[in-house]
């Protein structure tokens, strides 16, 4: 039932950016989805093919005994198939450790391939206004052993974004996502506020959560990018949450690249 109900979506969504392709254009500099967890609905434009790499050192600590770090390393191809419509795919290679009472595990591998579809299905001209678009990603059960789920597992998102004045903007996203093992979904979402301080440098504040079976968990992050030029961006970010008396943080950096 999960994945017809997937494919009723696909459909809808097809007949949607057909009718919607004179709304978008390619955008005058690159648009990425660094640094932060919130996706623009944007596409990257017809015929132009957008990198976004990442370096992320990760960890946690539950208390005295009982801790982890992590280091991953993500790469995410975005080609546009038309101007409303992208096709995707993102790989992550990750190396893990945890103790847990004097027991440390180790975890390496590919941690994650996934492929996707995006649709841009409204793009006003008065940036304003929201624009809204749609993804499906498919998380494969290819990974290595360490991570491999039983099962493909969909993530759907709904993607909105609009200015708040000449220099702040709000993205949005909405979704649901499977772990490819059970069939319990968890919801999610991401509240992001961007500030461009020149034509160069721009700021984010995020605060993103997941929520299954009544259990919520929320998270911020904060963020710095730099255009080097129209088609590359560098960025720097960091984040924390505490739940269920779990803390975890991260830091990253990344480079966007629009060819």
């Amino acid at each position: 039932m999960r994945y017809a109900f997937m494919r009723s979506i696909l459909c809808l969504l097809c007949l949607c950016s057909s009718s919607t392709w004179l709304l978008a254009q390619t955008s005058e500099i690159i648009r990425s989805s660094r640094p932060g967890q919130s996706f623009t609905p944007y596409t990257v434009g017809s015929n132009v093919f957008q990198i976004q790499s990442g370096l992320n050192i990760n960890g946690f600590e539950v208390s005295n005994e009982e801790d982890g770090s992590g280091l991953f390393f993500l790469a995410l191809g975005r080609f546009g198939i038309t101007e409303t419509i992208e096709v995707r795919t993102e790989f992550q290679l990750a190396n893990n450790k945890a103790t847990f009472i004097d027991q440390e595990e180790t975890s390496s591998g590919l941690s994650a391939w996934t492929v996707g579809v995006r649709f841009n299905i409204l793009n006003p001209e008065d940036v304003r206004k929201p624009a809204l678009g749609f993804q499906v990603d498919l998380n494969l059960n290819v990974a290595s052993e360490d991570f491999k789920s039983d099962h493909i597992a969909p993530k759907l998102l709904l993607l909105h974004s609009q200015a708040l004045s000449n220099r702040l903007g709000l993205t949005t996203n909405w979704g649901i996502l499977w772990n490819g093992n059970d069939a319990t979904p968890r919801g999610l979402y991401t509240f992001a506020l961007t500030y461009a301080l020149d034509d160069k440098w721009s700021l984010l504040l995020e605060n993103y959560g997941e929520v299954e079976d009544g259990d919520f968990d929320s998270r911020f992050d904060t963020g710095i990018g730099y255009l080097l030029n129209s088609d590359l961006q560098l960025d720097l970010g960091a984040g924390y949450g505490r739940n269920d008396g779990v803390s975890d943080y991260f830091f990253d950096f990344g480079v966007s690249a629009r060819f």
